[in-house]
């Protein structure tokens, strides 16, 4: 039997197999399937240990090698059914070995996007229990070869960057693993991070210097199809499109204003209909004739190449107003002063505006489309000075109305641009996200390449706001992909910023890397002097977070030497400052004295300059090189002195803007994070509870309060002051007990508060540990019970056990989870024989006062003569342009009418539920019930929404600004009963960014929610017991508890899964 020939060689295979020891059975498994896979390499991407086989596709976009094994036919299919078999019957214990077979067998197999998923997740649960540094390293390299196929062949380009981390942590463990060479240099093609592609292939070409090697041979071929020149077409060359213009050489010009047409439409627009313009003012017909051919010549191109008409019906204005002198005179002076707006617009003059105004007035006058275009500009200088009201007023004038400009594809798509970044500012970003879409496809008819590359960016950005990280991805990807074919330098710098930043926020360093070299070598193509020292800014951070000083203080240099050339006086002194404040924390860990000079260099400039949130930002970075350099009292004056400037802000007298909320947000967790952790540096347990209290007490307050959207309507409410311990103790019933967490950078401190005394319990936990806790528990979901259970005791044991002694069997547990625990359920926590469900009533709070503030309120409308009417509302007709990543929720009709029953209650449904309808309706409510989707946010947790029908006077998201602004005073109860979290962010229904916290902030003292999507049929159950036990006088943690045993406890398998119960909380006060 010849060996080379594959069906023979699988034939052997599989008898040799038959043949094995039981023990083998899954070493032996593994070559057999490497050994099909090098019969018929069905994919790029190296599996580890996979011998050679052919591959066709060597470059970015090229379909896979071959078909999955699993459409083999013959000889071979059958030999791979007797394989399938073998894997099938390999034992269910979860051993690493095994769990790697049946992700090959899956990954081999693969015809759909769920079969890669399903390798995928193998992979990840082969690699939580694989001991060995070299049986991890193979795993995490096929772990990258499975997100590579899933990124190329199914097209989910988020899978990219997995891949690449993937390889690099197999290189970490295993330098000379060959396979995670390959793969690497594999994904940082796929990737367009063309920099650092040259030198992976080089590095995976040395690891294998036999010339005879196949995969040498591979690779050399891989880098040379890498290294040749792409195709491309003519240089923009303004000279020689004029020429062929002139000559009306159409052969010549077609080229150029194809592959230009931006550049072509922008030429016409502005410089050939300025240039008629001013040629006519002076008398010079043979220059206005000219000009006017040009125009005429470039506009008809334009027209006939499927892009925007607005040149050739600009230049027809013209002509029909040759009879009238007036009117010409009118279109010249209009075109002239429209040429001029917009260089001024360009380089940010404020003086743009009247200039634009005037252009609009003059060239409307004359009948010219050319006016709906200057007015387009002077919507856009609004936007510049942040007067994003008055540009969207401006966009919405009659004859901007973008159902108007059928025949201008790019002036639409520019409406649509400016619309969607004015309303994402305004805090709207699920209608920028429409608008960006329709600015994409306006864009795509126009043929206007680097507006459709800059669409896909500004896609990705509101749909990260959003939490949709995926769905970015792919807009991300695609835009680098037009932005290289139409070489612009500005979208390539602008999309690989924003990854880089985000790859920050998500802690992954070494991407971020990759990320801003590309983006320093895009800024140096821009015509944008400022943005390669900024770039070299963020790179120095990222090497110095990597540990690289000496990189960090060569990227510092360079920007400095381009800071230096810069002739703007303002801005060079900025700059400086700004360049100070990044030395000072590149130097901060190496030397804290050095960095603290530096820092408050910078923070002299940014007081005298108003700069705030760079002030806020630069004294939390000082206070952490004091912390280092010993002193730690400044560093405490410096944390306490930016809590105080945040608090003067919200109470000063020029609001926050929209777009300023999120940093403004993320600032002020860290310096209540950094002042805890001063704390207890210090040794002053009683300081850092105090300093909790106020964070968790005030934070979200004064961001309401500081905030342009929601200020006029809650700036007369007295703020909640955080109640002192000794205070919040007498204040707690006999049988509860209080649980403060406060997650820091290496350690877990909880407090445990009751009447009769505190305790405090310090935990070795680190944040990453953690995530990769809650991140097995989230996909044990979808596990059984036992899976489900060994998940849940992890975190048991590292939340729940170290300190559950301190308090009695039967006593109730306010648990006040830091952020980072807000998305635990602690219900479904498992001790190993009990769930923490059966043997406590829970509750959770945003704090200590907050919790004895709710419970006042609640004993006050109980005692008093509040309305016992219910309100339901849901199954709501949503708008699926602004929530069309929503699933439909099928039985909340019968979910509805259920709850109805029960509580007698008013029901809004369909078209009637409305924001503005709950908003009336709800107060008056004893107990209101939301049976609808809660998307957080927890970037700007006054964006977290809840999805319903829309009204008059909006498209049906009512945001948590619009709750907080509504005092809910008669209502006792609001239940959420369809949540949906967003995306990947972990946010739990007590997390600042819920909408828990917005009705309790509203005046609702107790709220129900869910961390989870819940299947209809459980939820509907579990609320018709809970309501049940709540009419019976129950409080509302003990009715919830009663309701999720009841779930617990069923013979029904399958609603007796935490997946069903454990999502729900009540949120505020118990009784």
């Amino acid at each position: 039997m010849n060996p080379r020939n594959p069906r023979a060689w699988l034939a052997l295979a599989v008898l040799a197999l038959a043949c094995r020891p039981p023990g083998d059975e899954a070493g032996g498994l593994h070559r057999q399937l490497l050994a099909a896979a090098s019969a018929e390499r069905p994919f790029p991407p190296r599996l580890t240990g996979m011998p050679h086989a052919p591959c066709s596709s060597l470059g970015r976009g090229e379909p896979p090698c071959a078909a999955p094994l699993r459409a083999a036919g013959g000889e071979h299919g059958r030999a791979l059914v007797a394989l399938e078999r073998r894997v099938a019957a390999l034992a269910e214990a979860p051993a690493a070995e095994i769990l790697h077979m049946k992700a090959l067998w899956r990954l081999l197999t693969a015809r759909r996007d769920d079969d890669v998923g399903a390798a995928i997740a193998l992979l990840e649960r082969a690699l939580e229990t694989a001991p060995e540094p070299a049986q991890r390293a193979a795993l995490h390299n096929d772990l990258a070869a499975a997100r590579l196929v899933r990124a190329e062949i199914f097209d989910r380009p988020a899978d990219l960057e997995r891949a690449l981390l993937a390889a690099e942590r197999a290189l970490e463990l295993a330098p000379d693993l060959d396979e995670a060479r390959f793969n690497r240099a594999l994904a940082l093609e796929r990737l367009y991070l063309d920099a650092a592609v040259p030198a992976a292939w080089h590095s995976a070409l040395d690891a294998d210097p036999d010339p005879a090697s196949p995969w040498r041979q591979e690779m050399a071929a891989r880098l040379e199809r890498f290294a040749q020149p792409a195709a491309e077409g003519p240089s923009w060359d303004e000279g020689a499109l004029l020429r062929a213009l002139d000559a009306a050489d159409l052969d010549a010009a077609r080229p150029l204003a194809d592959r230009f047409r931006r550049r072509a439409r922008e030429l016409g627009e502005g410089d050939l209909l300025a240039a008629w313009g001013e040629a006519h003012l002076a008398g010079d017909a043979a220059a206005a004739a000219t000009a006017l051919h040009r125009a005429r010549t470039l506009g008809n191109l334009l027209a006939d190449l499927g892009g925007d008409r607005l040149l050739a019906d600009a230049v027809t204005a013209i002509e029909r107003a040759r009879p009238d002198p007036a009117a010409a005179d009118r279109l010249a002076m209009g075109h002239a002063a429209y040429r001029e707006g917009f260089e001024l617009y360009q380089s940010g003059e404020e003086k743009a505006l009247p200039r634009l105004e005037k252009a609009a007035r003059l060239l409307a006058s004359g009948g010219s489309i050319s006016s709906a275009r200057a007015r387009f500009y002077a919507a856009g200088a609004h936007y510049k000075a942040e007067r994003y009201s008055v540009a969207l007023d401006v966009l919405a004038a009659s004859e901007l109305l973008p159902d108007h400009l059928a025949a201008y594809p790019a002036l639409r798509g520019h409406l649509y641009w400016l619309r969607g970044l004015c309303t994402l500012i305004l805090g709207r970003p699920r209608e920028a996200l429409v608008d960006y879409r329709l600015a994409l496809a306006s864009f795509e008819l126009a043929g206007e390449r680097s507006n459709v590359a800059s669409s896909h960016g500004l896609l990705a950005d509101a749909l990260e706001r959003l939490g949709r990280h995926d769905e970015a991805w792919h807009h991300h990807h695609r835009g680098l992909e037009i932005a290289g074919q139409a070489g612009d330098a500005r979208s390539h710098y602008l999309i690989y910023s924003a990854l880089s930043d985000s790859a920050l926020r998500r802690d992954q360093p070494r991407s971020a890397e990759y990320y801003q070299l590309e983006a320093v070598a895009a800024a140096a193509r821009t015509s944008i002097p400022i943005w390669v020292p900024e770039s070299l800014y963020f790179l120095a951070l990222i090497h110095s977070k990597l540990g690289d000083l000496e990189a960090a203080r060569d990227d510092l240099e360079r920007a400095k030497q381009r800071i230096e050339q810069h002739r703007d006086e303002q801005e060079r002194r900025r700059a400086m400052a700004d360049l100070a404040r990044i030395e000072g924390v590149v130097l901060s860990r190496a030397r804290p004295e050095q960095a603290i000079d530096r820092l408050s260099e910078a923070l002299r400039f940014y007081d005298r300059h108003g700069h705030h949130l760079l002030r806020l930002l630069t004294l939390r970075q000082r206070a952490m090189a004091c912390r280092r350099a010993g002193e730690i009292e400044q560093a405490a004056r410096d944390l306490d002195a930016g809590i105080r400037a945040f608090a003067d802000l919200a109470r000063g007298k020029q609001p926050l803007g929209e777009g300023e909320r999120p940093a403004f947000w993320r600032e002020l967790h860290r310096l209540y994070d950094e002042r805890v952790a001063v704390a207890l540096e210090k040794g002053a347990a009683a300081e850092a509870l105090a300093v909790v209290e106020e964070a968790r007490t005030r934070a979200l307050p004064l961001l309401v309060q500081a905030s342009s959207s929601a200020r006029v309507q809650v700036e007369q409410r007295t703020p909640l002051e955080p109640l002192p311990t000794d205070v919040i103790r007498a204040r707690l019933p006999a049988n509860a007990a209080v649980v403060v967490y406060a997650l820091l950078a290496k350690s877990l401190h909880v407090w445990i508060l009751r009447r009769d005394g505190v305790d405090e319990v310090a935990i070795e936990l680190e944040p990453p540990i953690l995530r990769r806790s809650l991140r097995r528990l989230a996909q044990a979901r979808a596990g059984d019970e036992a899976r489900w259970q060994q998940a849940a005791q992890a975190l048991y044991d590292r939340l729940v056990r170290p300190w559950i002694d301190r308090v009695g069997d039967r006593e109730r547990l306010v648990l006040v989870p830091d952020e980072a625990l807000a998305g635990i359920p602690f219900a479904a926590l498992f001790d190993g024989r009990r769930y923490l469900i059966e043997d406590h009533e829970l509750a959770i709070a945003p704090s200590a006062t907050l919790f004895a503030d709710a419970t006042r309120r609640l004993l006050q409308r109980t005692a008093g003569s509040a309305p016992q009417r219910a309100l339901v509302v849901g199954a709501p007709d949503l708008d699926r342009q602004l929530f069309d990543d929503l699933a439909s929720l099928p039985a909340s009709e019968d979910e509805l009418t259920t709850i109805a029953g029960v509580l007698d209650a008013t029901v809004l449904r369909g078209a009637a539920a409305t924001p503005e309808a709950l908003l009336e309706l709800g107060p008056r409510s004893a107990v209101v019930h939301v049976a609808s989707h809660a998307v957080l946010e927890p970037r700007d947790p006054l964006l977290s929404l809840l999805a319903l029908a829309p009204g008059a006077t909006g498209r049906g998201a009512l945001y948590a600004r619009q709750i907080y602004a509504v005092p809910f005073t008669a209502t006792r109860l609001v239940t959420l009963a369809a949540c949906r979290s967003a995306g990947e962010s972990g946010e739990g229904i007590e997390g600042p960014a819920s909408l828990a916290r917005a009705f309790l902030a509203a005046g609702v003292p107790a709220v129900v929610a869910s961390l989870w999507d819940v299947d209809d049929h459980a939820t509907a159950r579990l609320f018709t017991t809970f309501y049940a036990h709540l009419r019976r006088g129950e409080g509302a943690a003990a009715a919830l508890r009663a309701a999720q045993l009841a779930l617990l406890r069923s013979s029904d398998d399958e609603l007796s899964h935490p997946r069903h119960w454990g999502a729900f909380m009540i949120v505020g006060a118990a009784d």
